[in-house]
């Protein structure tokens, strides 16, 4: 694979779809939004499992 476009030029692009197309792109989604917290919370216990030793 060869990329064409630099990372931050790619997310620039990226960005620039999602607000132009709030419509389809900026819709609420409480099924995921509940899974994000679940994995944040998760990630957040284990760090704090690590840093506790």
């Amino acid at each position: 694979m060869r990329t064409t476009v630099c990372f931050d030029q790619g997310v620039q692009i990226a960005l620039d779809y999602i607000m132009a197309h709030p419509e389809e792109c900026q819709r609420e989604d409480p099924a995921f939004d509940g899974w994000c917290d679940r994995v944040i919370r998760a990630m957040e216990e284990a760090k704090q499992s690590v840093l506790r030793g």
